[in-house]
């Protein structure tokens, strides 16, 4: 039987007269034009719906349903397992003839049994208000709660009488996926929600999700340019790094055409999160993003069609994931990346390797990239040469086998760690990250070129008093953060075009937790600690000889407690701290649009 909607006879006729003009007057793409159906047996493909808005008005409605059409028409050919909505379903929250769109749009798919989620954006009401998931009350009447719980792939919403936030379960061959849809803007609540759901843990293996692969979809998290936003990094921060079955994330939003990146999550698995918004010159368009999953080949493969137009074959629009490890019932984990010393010993650590059956045999096996290997799940292993080596552990268990790598780069004995930056920044490992926001929204600029490493936007960092009534400044920084190294001397080359701040962090854990010494505003060296995501004033001092576009060399020298900070060789600052024993290295600059930064390295401290 066929669902009501809120669709009213009248808009019923109105709405197949404009599908009818427009079809007959709007151009169709040819068969050639579209993406070709995958072959074999063993992928799935989810479709995603960016921003919708521009399709619920009355002459561009047809576009809403002819994607949603192509979808039910293609099912099958394309084994299209799940379907979600970026969000702004509607340009008008309380827009009710938008809202009749929409819903008749997607009531194609609830027909069809096919089963979506939807992020609530903020033009249909999402976000919040007041610590609190917003009303939102006609996205809850069009898309009422009873509307998903029909979907046999539902498991529950945030609050529990709405779908602010909410989640699904699916399963294709042996991988088991959790999708997770989150609103414009999130709340505390409802980001910890989701962790809950994420780590939900049951006797019934069917509601259990700590084994299953995740899939976010949000409407705001990337930039165009491929960063992400400050709501993005709030949801990265509080829930997506931090979740090692996180692997994609989806979202809209931005005004602008297309863009991914990857990036490690705090278990060293890696996430791929796409940004797809046609309401630039594809506004009329309604093109949407088809992603398949190859399960054999770990391969994901993305194209972008418009059933009005034909598909979209720029590499903004159509490329592949390669290498994608798909969660199954037994799953090696070969730990993050390393950075040692020849000669030095390292343990290796399949500790977060996971057998999900019960099972009579669990083998670890290392192979440690030069011809040496190794049986448990943790493995000490010296490397006698510098170079980048592949770690490989293979778990096998009664369910199956399964493979993980570790990239170990190795320097020179004495040495930890150096970059020159002749390479690009992700294949030496450092992480980008936005502490504090820009007026404009726009994310950091951080790029490496003939051997400086430079940041580019000068906009980034906040002077806002902490609650302890100290001020952080907070800004950008890129960091290596390995908490393997405990006493070592980290020197780096610093170049301001700029007055203001720019420095070095060390012993750094995450973005919550290290040391940072910094120079440069109003002629000030300052020591910072920052634990729990609070930040400290271990020392300040009046600095009368600074000068912009000068390099000068800084070195940190950490051992034990003892902290002390050379300028050009020359001891600057000293203090005693002892909260934070190991952790990696980071470069930082707070509202400095002309940041450089060149020949870093680190060093063991010989006794």
């Amino acid at each position: 039987m066929r669902r009501s909607t809120v669709l009213t006879s009248l808009s019923i006729v109105i709405l197949a007269v404009c599908a009818a003009l427009c079809f007959a007057s709007g151009p169709a793409p040819d068969a050639a034009s579209a993406p070709m159906p995958p072959t074999g047996s063993d992928f799935f493909t989810v479709v995603v719906l960016p921003d919708t808005q521009t399709y619920t008005t009355p002459n561009q409605a047809y576009v809403f349903q002819a994607e949603t059409q192509w979808i039910a028409d293609n099912r099958e050919r394309w084994n299209i397992v799940f379907v979600l909505h970026e969000g702004d379903v509607v340009g008008g929250a309380k827009n009710l003839s938008m809202w009749d769109v929409g819903s008749q749009s997607m009531l194609t798919l609830d027909d069809s049994n096919i089963p979506y989620a939807i992020a609530l954006g903020n033009h249909d009401g999402g976000g919040t208000l007041h610590g609190a998931p917003r009303p939102a009350s006609q996205a809850h009447a069009y898309f009422p709660l009873s509307r998903f719980e029909a979907m046999p792939t539902f498991g529950g919403s945030f609050p529990p009488s709405r779908i602010n936030g909410s989640y699904h379960r699916f399963s294709v061959g042996r991988t088991d996926w959790l999708v997770l849809a989150l609103e414009f803007d999130p709340c505390d609540a409802e980001i910890a929600w989701a962790k809950d759901i994420i780590n939900y843990e049951d006797t019934d293996r069917t509601k259990d999700n700590r084994h299953r692969q995740t899939l976010i979809v949000t409407h705001n998290y990337l930039h165009p340019s491929g960063k992400l936003t400050s709501m993005g990094h709030r949801i990265w921060d509080g829930l997506v790094r931090t979740q090692e079955n996180t692997s994609f994330v989806f979202c809209g939003d931005q005004l602008g055409d297309g863009a991914r990146l990857i990036s490690l999550g705090d278990s060293g698995n890696k996430i791929y999160q796409m940004f797809a918004n046609y309401q630039g010159e594809n506004a009329k368009n309604g093109t949407m993003r088809i992603v398949t999953f190859y399960l054999e080949e770990g391969r994901v493969e993305v194209a972008s069609y418009s059933p009005v137009t034909g598909e979209l074959t720029n590499d903004n629009n159509k490329f592949e994931f390669r290498d994608v490890r798909f969660r199954t019932d037994v799953q090696a984990n070969a730990g993050p990346d390393r950075y040692v010393s020849a000669g030095d010993t390292i343990v290796l650590e399949g500790s977060r390797s996971r057998v999900w059956t019960a099972t009579s045999t669990e083998e670890y096996l290392w192979d440690f990239g030069d011809g040496a290997t190794g049986g448990d799940k943790m493995a000490e292993h010296s490397y006698g040469n510098a170079g980048v080596y592949t770690a490989r552990l293979t778990l096998t268990a009664d369910a199956g086998t399964d493979s993980d790598e570790a990239k170990i780069r190795v320097f020179p004995a004495g040495t930890r760690f150096e970059d020159h930056f002749a390479e690009d920044l992700q294949d030496q490992g450092w992480i980008v990250v936005d502490e504090a926001d820009s007026p404009s929204g726009e994310p950091s600029e951080w790029y490496a070129e003939n051997g400086v490493l430079f940041q580019k936007n000068g906009s980034i960092g906040s002077s806002r008093k902490e609650a302890n009534g100290v001020i952080g400044y907070p800004g950008t920084h890129v960091s290596i953060p390995d908490s393997g190294w405990t006493d070592y001397e980290f020197s780096a080359g610093v170049n301001s075009g700029w007055s203001r701040d720019l420095g070095v962090m060390f012993r750094y854990v995450d973005p919550d937790n290290y040391y940072r010494f910094s120079m440069g505003a109003n002629k000030t060296l300052r020591l910072m600690k920052k634990t729990g995501g609070v930040f400290t004033l271990l020392q300040e001092a009046r600095d009368t000889t600074f000068k912009i576009n000068r390099w000068y060399t800084i070195t940190v020298r950490v051992q034990n407690d003892h902290i002390v900070v050379f300028r050009d060789g020359l001891q600057i600052l000293e203090a005693t701290d002892a909260d934070l024993p190991q952790g990696g290295i980071g470069l930082y600059c707070f509202k400095n649009g002309h940041a450089r930064f060149r020949d870093v390295m680190v060093q063991k401290i010989v006794p």
